[in-house]
């Protein structure tokens, strides 16, 4: 049977989806251990690793980004654990592109692919869903042809002081100093570290306001395009005999737009406040704006588009994440 499968991101060991398990056999606690170990050298192996022990087997299938893992019985099938693996990858590359993977601050942020883990999970411990599957012949040819390497505890152990100086600059030690998710670090990551457990995972941006964005995008360009254009070609007719000042009020304008826009999308510890100060800051250069350059209703729709950002700003609230022992 399949015990628990996770993934993993390479670069630092964050696990971005787990299923439960239900064992509390002390191996299973080595076993996860043993994850985290490979994970570190798994860029040095094929796309296909397979980790045995005496008391269950780890298999995993990785590309350059995330690590596909599962931890079964030595017994089971090699061909059908590594079909299982197999349909993780394509459904999760479907579901996330690089850039998302690489934006997430937080161990299990992927919450929702838990479930199609589970339910993967549990149709491959069903006999008759084994049975359904066929010979998976395309498959057994490519085992058969590039077959997974295999690795002993030994092969993913980090090297003792004697074989390793500690001040090596080539020296890494497993960072499990209070850090579940057994990330590496170093000197030059600790820092990467740290912020783990702090950062926010907000909830995904509605339909409404990716349209605001947009919107928001939209007048911050016109301001920059008016602004430069007004401190760069003070001698067209438009601009002729006005101050400079106007200029930098377009620009001040865009720049405010700008800063909404990256508070809305991305978490910062002052979003709220700057969100309301951003309203008031707005209204103001409107005022400055309004009698020389722009009419009072085109005005009012900058402190519109404004007040609106701060609106989805102030009611866009956090992902509640389940936490695994993995």
């Amino acid at each position: 049977m399949i015990h628990f499968s996770t993934v993993i991101r390479i670069s630092d060991g964050i696990p971005l989806s787990v299923t439960r398990d239900s064992s509390i056999d002390s191996s299973f606690a080595a076993a996860k251990k043993n994850i985290k170990l490979l994970v570190t050298k798994i860029m040095l192996h094929p796309k296909r690793v397979c980790l045995l022990e005496d008391m269950y087997t780890i298999h995993c299938v990785h590309s350059s980004v995330v690590a596909f893992i599962a931890v079964c019985d030595p017994t089971f099938s090699h061909l059908l654990i590594h079909s299982f693996l197999d349909e993780l990858d394509k459904e999760f590359s479907m579901l996330y592109n690089s850039s998302v993977i690489a934006a997430v601050r937080r161990p299990y942020a992927f919450t929702e692919f838990d479930s199609y883990m589970e339910k993967m999970q549990q149709k491959y411990c069903s006999p008759q869903f084994v049975a359904s599957r066929g010979n998976l012949t395309d498959l057994r040819a490519e085992l058969s042809i590039s077959p997974p390497i295999t690795l002993s505890v030994a092969d993913i152990s980090p090297p003792s002081p004697a074989q390793q100086h500690p001040n090596s600059p080539n020296h890494v030690s497993l960072g499990i100093h209070g850090i579940s998710n057994g990330t590496l670090s170093n000197n030059k990551h600790s820092a990467d570290i740290a912020q783990v457990g702090a950062s926010k995972q907000l909830m995904p941006l509605s339909l409404a306001a990716r349209g605001l964005i947009s919107l928001a995008v939209l007048f911050s360009t016109l301001d920059a395009y008016r602004g430069l254009s007004s401190l760069s070609q003070g001698g067209l007719e438009e601009f002729d005999g006005k101050s400079p000042l106007l200029g930098f009020g377009f620009l001040l304008e865009c720049s405010i737009l700008g800063s909404q826009v990256h508070v809305l999308r991305r978490y910062q510890r002052f979003r709220k406040l700057w969100s309301l100060a951003s309203v008031v800051l707005v209204a103001l250069v409107s005022l400055l704006l309004l009698s020389d350059r722009r009419d009072a209703w085109l005005s009012l729709l900058y402190v519109a588009v404004s007040a609106a950002l701060a609106y989805f700003t102030l009611n866009r609230n956090f992902r509640k994440l389940n936490k695994f022992n993995v």
